[in-house]
């Protein structure tokens, strides 16, 4: 079985590989770091399965997953990614595969010897299905004025979080930090609860970017996989150990 990992984090392409390379008959044959990485391996080495982690600079696992699809010989595909509910309920509804970080080596080789026993066959349409699914009444493009008068229209995917700070309301993405007049108020009604939390009275977060719960003494706050740190509010807390049922 030849398999290409497609992950932006290196700790989890390593540890994918470390595991995969350990089941017999199971042949990591190429590695990527960024969605166009695993468009180019997937056309050059015609694998037989992909892992690939939904959430990725650039062209995300969503949007390669819509070029396999277009291959000849599209290979199979097991989506991981850190959180998602609306995500992991349309891989359910089609039972397509799926990890969530973090995994274990024991998941790993379930998925592997699933993905041995599955007919081939309908793959491809179970695969537009969970696309369409996803894309569904999601709201991609968000018109954000700034300063000079000019307005961006930002990917709603690579906001990192929003902080209000004084009078200002900064915006954080993967590329850089806007600066607008748009309140946290107006930005819950624009963004998909699906995808954003409002974890503090002057923070908006995207769920799958947090990796940590710290408790500071009276307070909390959340580590997010970026390396950043941000408020958490006592009551916010329960609604996020809520949501991830711990």
């Amino acid at each position: 079985m030849r398999v290409v990992i497609a992950d932006d984090e290196a700790r989890a392409r390593e540890f994918l590989q470390l595991v995969l390379e350990k089941i017999p008959g199971v042949e990591v044959v190429g590695r990527a770091g960024d969605g166009n990485e695993a468009v180019k391996l997937a056309r050059e080495l015609a694998p037989d399965l992909m892992f690939l982690d939904i959430r990725m600079p650039g062209l995300d696992g969503l949007g390669v997953a819509r070029e396999l699809v277009q291959l000849s010989a599209a290979p199979r595909v097991v989506f991981v990614t850190a959180y998602d509910q609306y995500a992991v309920e349309a891989f359910r509804v089609q039972a397509m595969d799926y990890l969530i970080k973090p995994f274990t080596a024991k998941a790993v080789r379930e998925t592997v010897e699933r993905f041995r026993q599955a007919d081939q066959r309908s793959h491809g349409l179970d695969l537009e299905k969970v696309l369409n699914l996803l894309n569904r009444d999601r709201q991609v493009k968000i018109p954000l004025p700034v300063d000079g008068g000019n307005t961006v229209l930002l990917d709603a995917r690579d906001i990192h979080y929003i902080e209000r700070r004084g009078l200002e309301v900064l915006v954080k993405t993967s590329r850089k930090v806007y600066t607008t007049n748009i309140n946290l108020k107006d930005f819950e009604q624009k963004l998909d609860p699906r995808d954003f939390f409002r974890c503090h009275k002057g923070y908006i977060v995207r769920l799958e970017l947090i990796e940590e719960i710290v408790h500071s003494g009276r307070t909390f706050e959340l580590l997010l996989s970026t390396g950043d740190k941000i408020l958490l509010s006592r009551e916010k807390e329960k609604q996020l150990r809520h949501i991830y049922e711990f």
